[in-house]
């Protein structure tokens, strides 16, 4: 006797209708990009297929359905048409933003959490929903960062990733962040290492290792917004525009200053987790740099 649950009883039947809403709620509600959407849409594709049932996104008669893939082209349109004025948040900003922080910014408690955090996706290339929460009730001990995710080495320390946008499978990535000896105030080790001892000696009951790492201190889960609100005031702090500044900014900074500093392409996409040569689109060069680089292309000419 087979007692295997068939395919059928498992996946739901979907139709025309219920793939446009879904791809309207990934559009609208959840804001994802249109490379994003394709990709979810090939995850469902796949599922299906592999339980042996047919394509969803095909009609029994082998015709895709027009009416989604009018819906996408409309949202590769719109999201084509909008301009990416998000700034990197380069080395030297993150140290000046360092040295508004360590004069005093807020409490001492949250001083050493906001530098711990930026330093942190800084060198770790991280995006911000892979270190915040959407809101305090949302922490999932499966996906988010917790305490245990987190252990020190003799040179380095490792922050485990359970849940990213570069691990669809969630097979886990492990970020090692090395001593910096050279700068001590833009060290990830020593920025998570004094955080941790001071999460630890505030909130002594919340030690276990399924506890948040990145906690506030009124005790929740550091969110998204609070984040990227502390980021702002920092940044406005320097007298730089806050509108074109957000959590992503780290991300795009690292890998701006890794070109700038001439790191060959495949230890960038290494250090940010790249499968592809997409990191490309997040590097900003300066208007210096393409200046000296015109000038460079006549060098042969005789002088």
């Amino acid at each position: 006797m087979n007692n295997s649950i068939s395919s059928v009883d498992v996946l739901p039947v979907v139709s025309d209708d219920i793939l446009i809403l879904y791809v309207a709620h990934c559009y609208k509600t959840l804001k994802l990009k249109y490379a994003t959407i394709k990709l979810y849409l090939c995850g469902i594709r796949f599922a299906y297929l592999k339980a042996g049932t047919s394509c969803p996104l095909i009609r029994t008669d082998s015709s895709s359905y027009s009416r989604i893939t009018t819906l996408l082209n409309a949202i590769k349109r719109v999201q084509g048409q909008v301009n990416n004025h998000r700034q990197p948040i380069t080395a030297t900003i993150l140290d000046k933003m360092c040295s508004v922080v360590n004069l005093g910014y807020l409490t001492a408690y949250m001083d050493c959490l906001l530098l711990a955090v930026c330093v942190t996706a800084f060198f770790g290339f991280l995006r911000c929903a892979e270190f915040t929460v959407t809101n305090d009730k949302d922490f999932d001990p499966a996906y988010n960062l917790c305490l245990g995710d987190l252990t020190f080495h003799g040179d380095h320390a490792e922050l485990l990733l359970k849940s990213s946008k570069t691990d669809p499978f969630r097979q886990g990535i492990v970020i090692q962040l090395f001593r910096n000896t050279t700068n001590y105030k833009l060290c990830p080790y020593n920025a998570l290492q004094t955080y941790v001892t001071r999460r630890n000696n505030k909130f002594v009951e919340r030690q276990n290792s399924l506890e948040p790492l990145f906690l506030t201190e009124s005790g929740i889960p550091l969110t998204r917004s609070c984040f990227i609100l502390h980021v702002k005031q920092i940044i406005s702090r320097l007298g730089l525009d806050t509108t074109r500044y957000s959590g992503h900014s780290f991300r795009v900074g690292a890998a701006s200053s890794a070109c700038a500093a001439r790191l060959e392409d495949h230890l960038i996409k290494t250090l940010g987790r790249w499968s592809s040569d997409c990191y490309r689109t997040y590097i900003r060069t300066p208007q210096q740099v393409i200046q000296a680089a015109q000038k460079a292309l006549l060098t042969e000419l005789p002088k």
